[in-house]
């Protein structure tokens, strides 16, 4: 496109020679325009994908109070750092994705037609736009990830009752993709946006609180997502989310319905609507890491015998 980062820098005249060499038109070329219209393709899988592989290392720490008096004596703490490193990971390949980086030096040095990314496009030979699409899966460098997940467990007597606490929180330290070689890491920690499933919060925890009172056992669960930043439009943030959810249960122990529990209780109780995500994306949100179905309840019968 005229004016263009690509079309006014450095390499002006290589990427002008490479859109000529794909089929734009050179008498369209000083003042081409994308039409932007609806771009046709295919979107799918690909047979010729490499199997991913991968090294993992992880370190546990358990720790326990010395003390064996209560309440301290069932109070455990337990720390897992890991760091995988994953090469020729698998990953849905988009046009806003390999179409730049098809007039990108450090990805097509020589700026050529046959470079594997310019291969997953074509153009009209007499608008010069681009058609065919090849929105499939591919292989890219791969990725390295590294953070620590905590979980925390005690529970103590209290009144009638006991209390119980549960917390299982997670800390993404980095997520380092390279989609192409002669690219620098792109950490992707603390992103979301383009696909569905690629948010990648920096924090997440659920924090579990219950009390139990012989059959009966009342509850609540803090779920909670930190802010993030969209992938494409860098100064759009999503702000962190807190889930709210509360839950009971009876556990009839004896006469004709012993073995029957009863479980009830109401998710997103504050009816939290999910966030609006500012680059594309299906549902204009991630389903796979907000909720939104809202406020919900449920209500829940077993019998075992």
């Amino acid at each position: 496109t005229a004016g263009s980062d690509e079309r006014s820098g450095a390499n002006s005249a290589q990427v002008e020679a490479l859109c000529i060499a794909q089929g734009l038109p050179a008498a369209l070329l000083p003042d081409y325009e994308n039409s932007f219209g609806i771009l046709q393709g295919v979107y799918g899988g690909n047979p010729d994908l490499d199997p991913e592989t991968a090294d993992t290392l992880t370190i546990g720490l358990v720790l326990r109070p010395w003390s064996e008096r209560p309440p301290w004596s069932s109070m455990q703490v337990s720390l897992d750092w890991y760091r995988i490193e994953m090469d020729d990971a698998i990953v849905q390949a988009t046009a806003l994705n390999y179409i730049p980086l098809c007039f990108d030096a450090r990805v097509n040095p020589g700026f050529s037609p046959d470079d594997e990314l310019c291969r997953l496009f074509s153009r009209d030979p007499v608008s010069g736009d681009i058609v065919d699409l090849m929105d499939i899966y591919q292989n890219i460098v791969g990725f390295e990830v590294s953070g620590i997940d905590l979980q925390f467990d005690w529970s103590f007597k209290a009144g009638p009752g006991d209390v119980g606490v549960n917390w299982l929180a997670s800390w993404m330290d980095y997520f380092d993709s390279i989609a192409a070689p002669g690219l620098p890491p792109d950490n992707e920690a603390g992103r979301i946006g383009n696909f569905i499933g690629g948010s990648l919060p920096e924090w997440k925890w659920n924090l579990n609180l219950s009390y139990t009172w012989k059959d009966l056992s009342l509850g609540g669960r803090w779920r909670y997502i930190d802010g993030m930043r969209d992938r494409e439009f860098d100064d759009y943030t999503v702000p962190s989310y807190d889930y709210f959810d509360l839950f009971a249960s009876y556990v009839v122990e004896e006469g004709m319905l012993s073995g029957l529990t009863l479980r009830a209780g109401v998710e997103n109780l504050a009816n939290e609507d999910p966030p609006l995500v500012a680059s594309p994306v299906g549902a204009n949100t991630d389903p796979s890491q907000y909720d939104v179905l809202g406020r919900r309840y449920y209500f829940n019968l077993t019998y075992r015998f």
